[in-house]
């Protein structure tokens, strides 16, 4: 226990706004081992505004609550006892980076601490991380996913050359493998670019499904868009978005499948849905896993469903999967903010 109030300190050469100059986005604390802060510097504090002389002489459960409390207590107590400390801490959804060293003033243990608000540092880390994953699937995909349908086309056309002839099945096999490579590559291209919005501008759903619609193979399945929504959004993404969707309505659903597009009732947001098998509810949280197919079409990459899920959240909406009214599988995008 320390019994000296905040001002008996002042005889002692410490200078924390010295120190404190060196951290312009920083703050400068000496605490003692009742976890009270016996000095704050600077004057104002530059993220939280709080004034310096409002924090002296309270312990860090009276300032931060309980909660933080118990987060920075085994740090402090660890200062305390003679180590220093280097940690992150998310406090009123700001990250904060804390250094501690343990000093002793007359005898007795005290620490300092140091802190400074890196949110947008660790914001910008976490990005490069998660664009370097990214990065380095396409670069899995593109180097192992493309070399089974590789390697089926050139076995049929080595058969071909030693047999001479080419019979239709040999042929088709072909024409599957190679339409599977250039899915592949297409959705991993897509896949590779969907944390970046290019070109957003204002666009209806009708004309981002029906512009899908025409560049997917549909056979006899049928569309229906039952509303008319207008919205901002990047009308490349978004038509991949719905290609993808629309392959795997038909792929689950067969050629004759019904799709069927809306606004949503009670949500900011849209949804589609087909009348197909539906996804089972076991399935539904791995759904969205690169890697992931089913149903009879094998030309997929088996990255669409995770294309969807990566172009809604670089707009910043959320998807979920339920059932349709039919049975079959829907989608809902919620988020979205409609414009007239």
């Amino acid at each position: 226990m320390n019994d000296c109030s905040p001002s008996d300190l002042s005889v002692h050469p410490i200078y924390p706004q010295t120190l404190v100059s060196n951290f312009p986005n920083g703050v400068l604390v000496l605490f003692d081992t009742d976890l009270r802060y016996r000095m704050v510097g600077p004057d104002v504090l530059p993220f939280s505004k709080r004034e310096a002389t409002d924090m002296e002489g309270k312990t860090i459960n009276e300032l931060f609550g309980e909660s933080a409390g118990a987060e920075l207590e085994p740090e402090l107590r660890a200062t305390l006892g003679g180590d220093s400390r280097s940690f992150d801490m998310t406090y009123d959804d700001q990250i904060h980076h804390i250094e501690t060293r343990p000093v002793t003033i007359d005898g007795a243990p005290f620490g300092v601490l140091v802190t400074q608000e890196v949110t947008g540092e660790r914001e910008t880390t976490i990005e490069l991380e998660e664009k370097t994953e990214r990065l380095e699937m396409v670069a899995s995909i593109l180097s192992h996913d493309l070399r089974n349908p590789l390697n089926v086309a050139l076995g049929h056309l080595d058969e071909l050359q030693a047999e001479g002839t080419a019979s239709q099945e040999s042929l088709s096999e072909i024409r599957r493998a190679l339409t599977r490579m250039d899915t592949i590559m297409e959705d991993a291209h897509v896949l590779a670019r969907t944390t970046t919005l290019n070109d957003v501008e204002r666009t209806t759903l009708r004309s981002l499904v029906e512009s899908a619609w025409l560049t997917v193979p549909t056979e006899a399945a049928t569309l229906d868009v039952k509303d008319e929504l207008t919205l901002e959004a990047d009308s490349g993404l978004m038509r991949n978005l719905f290609e993808n969707l629309i392959r795997n309505a038909i792929s689950h659903g067969g050629p004759t499948v019904g799709v069927h597009v809306g606004a949503l009732d009670t949500q900011r947001g849209f949804y589609f849905e087909d009348d197909g098998s539906g996804i089972d509810v076991e399935r539904r949280d791995v759904v969205f896993d690169s890697g992931r197919t089913s149903g009879d079409d094998k030309s997929h990459s088996g990255l669409g469903l995770n294309i969807v899920q990566e172009i809604v959240t670089a707009h910043g909406w959320h998807i979920e999967v339920t059932d349709a009214t039919s049975g079959g599988a829907r989608f809902e995008i919620t988020g979205v903010t409609p414009h007239e």
